[in-house]
């Protein structure tokens, strides 16, 4: 009669064991789904938010990003032939209205633009590095983020040295595409990018790009003379992953794009080019 006891206790054991397990596993499946579509929203919320501003702000605006030649010369082409006052159509500056867009968001200091990728973003500076890593442009919570400028820099870039930061997002946006410069053929396809700023708008000549950890210069802001800039910079060339023409002076100003990379812990993938004013 004890035998039959104990097996039945056993039985019914196992079975609450069996129901608990379920029930757990049922609740990892409901986590994993709620996580997987706040991811999913969030990509969707900050797909639509950006694409919106591009759809009224980007200097590529009204060109199908499809034709990334044709978006790339009505974002760049038009500003090198004559010299059209602010505001006119040949003007870059004209393409983005930024007093439109810092009336959006007052943090507003530019504007940062690669044909054929998926770069086509405001630039914001906040109070520290924080504050834009897990907030839209509008402000809303959200982990793509903004494209944000160094707290330390100067916004309207005349630093000799800027960093712009963006994550590396899943889905390709933001700056994902930065990592594709470990590619010397697509350093060839992509050599520069437009900046737009209220005050100027530059070409950014890229010139090296590479997989930085800790101990790397990346990030360095500053410099004692134009020696030790000029110094630094032709180290920051010589670590690249392809050849560029373009030797960096100690007179140039140089912008660093900057994103997270996985090839070992705490990997940024670090794009430099050098700031060459558009003429207008």
């Amino acid at each position: 009669m004890e035998q039959k006891k104990d097996s039945n206790r056993k039985r019914s054991l196992a079975a609450w064991f069996f129901r608990l397990g379920v029930l757990c596993c049922a609740a990892g499946l409901i986590i994993g789904l709620a996580n997987l579509w706040n991811i999913e929203r969030e990509y969707s919320e900050g797909d639509s938010v950006y694409e919106q501003l591009r759809s009224e702000f980007s200097p590529s605006a009204g060109i199908p990003r499809s034709d990334p030649e044709a978006a790339e010369q009505s974002a760049a082409g038009e500003v090198q032939s004559g010299e059209p006052e602010d505001g006119a159509p040949g003007s870059a500056r004209a393409a983005v209205d930024f007093a439109a867009l810092q009336k959006r968001n007052p943090d507003t200091v530019g504007w940062i633009f690669c044909a054929g990728t998926a770069i086509d973003y405001p630039i914001v500076q906040g109070p520290d590095n924080e504050y834009y890593l897990a907030r839209l442009f509008t402000g809303t919570s959200n982990a793509a983020g903004s494209i944000f400028l160094d707290y330390r820099n100067s916004p309207d870039f005349t630093d000799r040295h800027s960093i712009l930061y963006g994550h590396n997002m899943k889905n390709g946006s933001m700056f994902a595409s930065l990592t594709s410069y470990r590619d010397p053929e697509y350093f060839r396809e992509h050599p520069q990018f437009l900046l737009c700023t209220p005050e100027k708008t530059y070409s950014v000549e890229i010139f090296s790009g590479y997989s930085a950890g800790a101990e790397d210069e990346a990030w360095r802001i500053s410099f004692d003379s134009e020696e030790e800039f000029a110094d630094w910079a032709a180290q920051e060339k010589e670590k690249s992953c392809f050849e560029s023409d373009i030797t960096p002076s100690g007179t140039d100003r140089i912008i660093t794009l900057s994103t997270c990379s996985y090839e070992f812990e705490e990997a940024r993938f670090v794009v430099h080019g050098i700031l060459r004013p558009v003429e207008q």
